[in-house]
């Protein structure tokens, strides 16, 4: 598709108050931190999303940080995919973070993220932690092995 910034912006500027989007698959795009900021924003009115693919995205960390605050209170997404985008130390820790405030998060794949071992130990810490969390599937790294050493 090659959806650059600008396109995600048009984009999310008519999915404002779109409740009924239940899957949102931009994944092999251009969006980069500015259309990563943009769909950040419209994320609280797509109430009912189920779904959110932005994998391979250019995404780095201003982008991951501002999708994770709109994740981390989403009232229904169950699976994210970040995989393809280089996560460093302080998005890990946003993503963590998102992990340890979802009570709906069930998939998140990070596959090729470029994930460090401290950002690693972050999301493994948060998930383990979030009692309310119903994370069933990570990708990306072996949750056991950091949790051992955690």
């Amino acid at each position: 598709n090659n959806l650059t910034p600008a396109g995600a912006e048009s984009l999310c500027a008519s999915l404002w108050d779109y409740e009924s989007l239940l899957y949102l698959r931009l994944d092999n795009n251009q969006l980069g931190c500015r259309g990563a900021q943009h769909l950040a924003a419209v994320l609280p009115s797509t109430r009912q999303l189920l779904l959110l693919d932005v994998g391979f995205n250019k995404i780095k960390t201003l982008g991951v940080g501002s999708l994770m605050t709109s994740v981390a209170s989403h009232p229904a997404l169950a699976s994210l995919t970040l995989s393809g985008n280089r996560i460093d130390v302080q998005g890990a820790h946003a993503v963590a973070t998102a992990v340890g405030r979802s009570a709906t998060l069930r998939e998140l794949e990070l596959d090729h993220a470029d994930l460090s071992q401290l950002g690693q130990c972050h999301i493994a810490t948060e998930a383990v932690n979030n009692r309310q969390l119903a994370l069933r599937r990570l990708t990306g790294f072996a949750l056991g092995l950091v949790v051992a050493q955690v």
